[in-house]
């Protein structure tokens, strides 16, 4: 899945088109940076990218990173493109959810909060575009399998807690610091304005890293025991 953002449409037009010739599945439209438009200028800017993809897109909404969410008339206007698959929602507003979901059941909604996840299920998320899957795929899995099927016993407060930390800075901060760790990939280093040095400490990381490996060992242990 390819990222589509930035604030230029003619710019994300042709980061499509050249996107088009590659092997991908699909793409991630986000709101426009900066700019802040309105329900009208969403409306174009969604259109117009998904009138360019050739590929299935799933909509980003994310107002604390593009200081604008995706309007309910936004939605419901692009909602029967061919191209328009999915939502990832990641206002962290479960009426914001719960409005999408009641106008434009047609649209796939994913949670985009990892915390939210076992509350969205219930609100009806498709599944989690996840964060800690970075660092725990099998086990954020398996909690995405726990959460879509209301059992939910066994993930507070270890996920809740484990999650929080990876939040305690700026994402992808902790997360590249967990997988640097865990020798996943070589640096933790960021590019600028983002630095590793926001994080002072990991050592309550790699407490959540064991809890978490522990965890997914129980629940594997415990399925295959019921089996």
């Amino acid at each position: 899945m390819v990222a589509v953002g930035g604030y230029d449409l003619v710019s994300q037009v042709r980061w499509i088109e050249t996107c088009n010739q590659l092997p991908i599945s699909a793409y991630l439209l986000g709101t426009p940076l900066y700019a802040k438009p309105g329900p009208v200028g969403q409306t174009q800017w969604f259109s117009q990218l998904l009138d360019t993809a050739n590929f299935p897109c799933m909509l980003y909404n994310v107002p604390s990173r593009s200081g604008v969410e995706i309007p309910l008339s936004t939605l419901i206007s692009v909602k029967d493109h061919d191209n328009c698959w999915a939502m990832k929602e990641a206002s962290g507003d479960l009426s914001k959810f719960l409005t999408y979901r009641q106008h434009c059941s047609e649209v796939a909604l994913f949670s985009g909060e990892d915390a939210m996840m076992p509350y969205l299920a219930k609100a009806g998320a498709k599944g989690l575009v996840s964060v800690c899957a970075n660092a725990w795929p099998e086990a954020t899995n398996r909690y995405v399998e726990l959460s879509l099927a209301g059992e939910v016993g066994s993930l507070f407060p270890l996920w809740q807690n484990a999650i929080d930390l990876l939040f305690q800075v700026a994402n992808p901060i902790p997360v590249k610091a967990l997988m640097a760790e865990q020798q996943v990939i070589k640096t933790s280093f960021l590019r600028a304005p983002l630095t590793h040095l926001e994080l002072n400490d990991c050592q309550q990381l790699l407490a959540a890293d064991q809890q978490i490996s522990q965890w997914f060992t129980q629940r594997n242990w415990q399925s295959a025991a019921t089996f």
